[in-house]
C-alpha cells in the first residue's frame, strides 16, 4: 500500500491536470473539484514533495512535508481507537471482533494518512473486499471527485478514478457511489487508451486482471452510510470559500514558506561567499609541465589564482580576503518569518523558530500554545468523525457478504491533549476527586479511558460486585 502511495505522490504534480480528461461528463458537470481547487491541491502537493526532492540548486527548508507531519504527530500522539463489545460484555466471534481486527492494520499507519490529509487538505479512505478480509484503499488528491455533499457537508456521492497500465494500453475505471431514493448504487466504468493523457473508448472490466471480479452496477438495500469516509482538513477554505473540500494545513502560510526558503539561502550563500579567500600570484606555487600552477591538494577552493606580479604589490604574492558574516541578522530575519508562519498555520511559537528568540510574556506564550492546542483538537474532532464512519462502512461489508455474525459493536478512543495539559497532573487531580466523591468512577472511566458512559458504569457495577464478594 505504500508503495503506491508514494508512486501517486511522484505523478500526481504531473497528471493532476491530465486527469480532469479521464472524468466523464457528468463528473466534470458535478465535481466540487473545480479548477481553483486543483490548482490548489497541485500546489500544496508540490511543496509537499519538493520539500524532499529538492537539489543542489534549490535550497528548501522542507517546512511544508514538516508541517503537515508536525500536525499528523500531535493529532495521533498516543491515540488509542477501539471497537469493542457494548457494555463490556464478554463474548466470542462477535461482530466488534471482526470489526476491530480488520481496522487494525489500517490504523497501525494512521500517522502516515493524517499527514498526507494534512499536506493536501484531504484523504479519502474507501474500504472493499479483499477475500474474507475488508482492506481500505487511501485515495489522495486527484483520485476521487466529490458529486454532492448533504447538509453536514459530508459527501454523499463520490466519483474515484483509478489508472492501470498493461502493455502500451492505458486503462482508466471509474467507479461511482451515490444514494438513490430507495437503493446505495455502485457503478463501475472502464475506458482504454494509448494515450496516458486521454480517457479512451469503453472497454470491459475484465480486461484488466485486478478489476475482472467488480460488476457494472450494483444496488444495495439498507444502506444508510456512504461506502467511503472523507477526512478533511477543518479550516476555512481560503482558497475557494463555495468549496466543501479540505484545504493544507500551510494554506495560509505559502507566501511566507517561499520566503523562508529563499532567506535560508541567503543565510547559506553568507557562509559559502564569506569564506576565507587567498588571492595568489601565479607566481606563489610551482608550474608543471603544462605550464599551470600546482595549488595544494584539497585546498583549491581557498584559493583564486590571479595574473598580478609581485613587484605591483609591495613584493606579496598573495592577499587575504575575510570578508565579515552577517550570519545573526539573517537568521533573525529567517526566525521572524518562521513565527509568522507559526501562526499563519495555527501552530504555537517555537515549533519550528528559535524559542529562545522569542520575546513573549507568560500571557502571550499560554495564548501561542492555545492556539495549537485548539489546531489540533480540531483536526483531532475531525479525523475520529471519519474513523468512525470508516468502521460503520466497514461494518456494512461485513453484513453484506456475512462475514462474521452479525452483532453490535461501540468504539472506545482516547486524544492526547498534552500540547496544553499536564496529563499526569490532571490525572491525579481527577483520581483524588473520585476518593472525595465530586468525581464519579465511571465519568474518570469516560475520560480516561474512552468508555462509553453504559460501559464504564457497566465496569464499575462489576467492580463493585466483585469486592463485595471478596469481603
Amino acid at each position: 500500500m505504500f508503495e503506491r502511495l508514494k508512486n501517486r505522490l511522484r505523478k500526481v504534480v504531473r497528471s493532476m491536470a491530465s486527469n480532469v480528461l479521464f472524468q466523464d461528463k457528468e463528473v466534470a458537470n458535478a465535481s466540487y473539484t473545480t479548477d481553483v481547487m486543483t490548482g490548489a491541491i497541485q500546489k500544496w502537493l508540490s511543496m509537499y514533495m519538493l520539500s524532499v526532492h529538492s537539489d543542489d540548486d534549490f535550497k528548501t527548508l522542507g517546512l511544508p512535508a514538516a508541517i503537515a507531519s508536525e500536525f499528523a504527530r500531535l493529532v495521533t500522539l498516543e491515540l488509542e481507537y477501539k471497537i469493542v463489545v457494548p457494555g463490556n460484555e464478554e463474548s466470542e466471534n462477535t461482530r466488534a471482533d471482526y470489526l476491530s481486527k480488520q481496522f487494525e492494520p489500517f490504523l497501525k499507519y494512521i500517522r502516515r494518512y493524517t499527514e498526507y490529509g494534512c499536506a493536501c487538505g484531504g484523504v479519502m479512505f474507501k474500504p472493499y473486499i479483499d477475500g474474507k478480509n475488508i482492506a481500505v484503499d487511501v485515495c489522495i488528491a486527484n483520485d476521487f471527485y466529490p458529486l454532492a455533499f448533504n447538509s453536514k457537508g459530508k459527501i454523499t456521492k463520490c466519483a474515484f478514478v483509478e489508472h492501470k497500465r498493461v502493455g502500451n494500453k492505458y486503462y482508466h475505471r471509474i467507479e461511482k457511489h451515490e444514494f438513490t431514493d430507495s437503493d446505495y448504487v455502485v457503478t463501475n466504468e472502464a475506458f482504454v487508451s494509448y494515450k496516458q493523457d486521454t480517457k479512451g473508448k469503453p472497454c470491459s472490466l475484465t480486461e484488466v486482471e485486478e478489476w475482472s471480479s467488480l460488476t457494472e452496477e450494483q444496488h444495495i438495500k439498507n444502506v444508510k452510510v456512504p461506502l467511503f469516509s472523507y477526512f478533511a482538513v477543518p479550516s476555512g477554505n481560503c482558497e475557494d470559500p463555495h468549496s466543501p473540500l479540505g484545504v493544507s494545513v500551510y494554506s495560509r502560510a505559502v507566501p511566507q514558506i517561499n520566503e523562508a526558503d529563499r532567506q535560508w539561502e541567503r543565510y547559506l550563500w553568507e557562509y559559502e561567499g564569506g569564506e576565507l579567500m587567498v588571492e595568489a600570484s601565479r607566481e606563489a606555487f610551482p608550474i608543471d609541465k603544462d605550464g599551470k600552477p600546482v595549488v595544494p591538494s584539497g585546498k583549491e577552493r581557498l584559493f583564486w589564482i590571479t595574473e598580478f606580479e609581485s613587484k605591483q604589490e609591495n613584493g606579496t604574492l598573495t592577499k587575504f580576503h575575510s570578508p565579515a558574516f552577517r550570519d545573526a541578522s539573517l537568521k533573525a530575519g529567517l526566525n521572524a518569518i518562521l513565527q509568522r508562519i507559526e501562526f499563519n498555520c495555527g501552530l504555537a511559537y517555537g515549533t519550528f523558530s528559535d524559542p529562545q528568540q522569542i520575546e513573549k510574556t507568560a500571557e502571550e506564550i499560554k495564548a501561542s500554545k492555545q492556539r495549537s492546542y485548539s489546531t489540533v483538537k480540531d483536526i483531532q474532532k475531525a479525523l475520529k468523525e471519519t474513523l468512525d464512519d470508516l468502521v460503520a462502512a466497514m461494518n456494512v461489508y461485513a453484513d453484506l457478504y456475512k462475514l462474521s455474525p452479525s452483532g453490535k459493536y461501540e468504539i472506545n478512543d482516547v486524544w492526547d491533549d498534552s500540547i496544553i495539559v499536564d496529563s499526569e497532573t490532571e490525572r491525579a487531580r481527577d483520581l483524588n476527586e473520585v476518593r472525595i466523591g465530586i468525581m464519579q468512577k465511571w465519568e474518570y472511566r469516560v475520560k480516561w479511558y474512552g468508555e462509553s458512559e453504559e460501559t464504564a458504569k457497566a465496569a464499575v457495577a462489576k467492580e463493585e460486585k466483585d469486592d463485595w464478594h471478596s469481603v
